[in-house]
């Protein structure tokens, strides 16, 4: 049988018992000692405790989509995953990113009639990118306009000084409201943030 040294090292009742026999073995009461070895035993299982393990790309059978995993949970079930599948992503192109905004405009029974006027690299884009990942896309406009409306309502309005803009008054740096863009003053010119 093997001996695991690091497994007795992660057992916070063996390390206690360790300590308070020592202790003992020192003329120290249990009293003296049960404070102090608890603390210790804490230092002792933390340092030798598992880190986290480290992750890689791979493709999951049930999911029907990349995932992370670390190397125990493949180890654990080999037959559910595959090597990762080349340009399998959860992200969205700039251009779907447009097209899902512009279909989000189109009431449901236009929607069909509004489909059939894009070009077949358009319509292809739509069902490659956009028609599987639609409660993902849903859930990260709502991440956008929440930190859309988050930056807007704490971004400063911009000085003004009269009609015009106070350009003496402008911090470099500084995240303005300029009639609800959000923009970032560089010092010479405005750099929009939400472009």
């Amino acid at each position: 049988m093997r001996f695991d040294l690091k497994g007795l090292l992660e057992d916070e009742n063996f390390l206690i018992g360790a300590g308070l026999l020592t202790a003992g073995a020192k003329g120290q009461s249990i009293g003296e000692a049960a404070f102090p070895t608890i603390i210790n035993a804490a230092k002792t299982k933390k340092a030798f405790a598992d880190t986290a393990k480290p992750t890689k790309s791979v493709y999951d059978i049930a999911l029907g989509k990349n995932v992370l995993r670390s190397d125990k949970d493949i180890a654990a079930n080999p037959d559910n995953f595959e090597p990762p599948k080349k340009g399998e992503s959860n992200s969205l192109s700039k251009e779907a990113l447009l097209l899902y905004k512009e279909s989000q405009n189109i009431p449901k029974d236009k929607f069909k009639s509004w489909f059939d006027t894009l070009s077949t690299t358009q319509q292809s884009l739509y069902n490659t990118e956009i028609r599987g990942k639609i409660s993902n896309i849903e859930q990260f406009m709502n991440i956008i306009e929440k930190q859309e409306a988050k930056a807007q309502s704490t971004a400063l309005p911009v000085p003004m000084n009269g009609n015009q803009i106070d350009v003496k008054a402008l911090q470099e740096g500084i995240v303005y409201n300029l009639n609800g863009q959000i923009v970032r003053w560089n010092g010479k010119n405005f750099e929009g943030l939400n472009e």
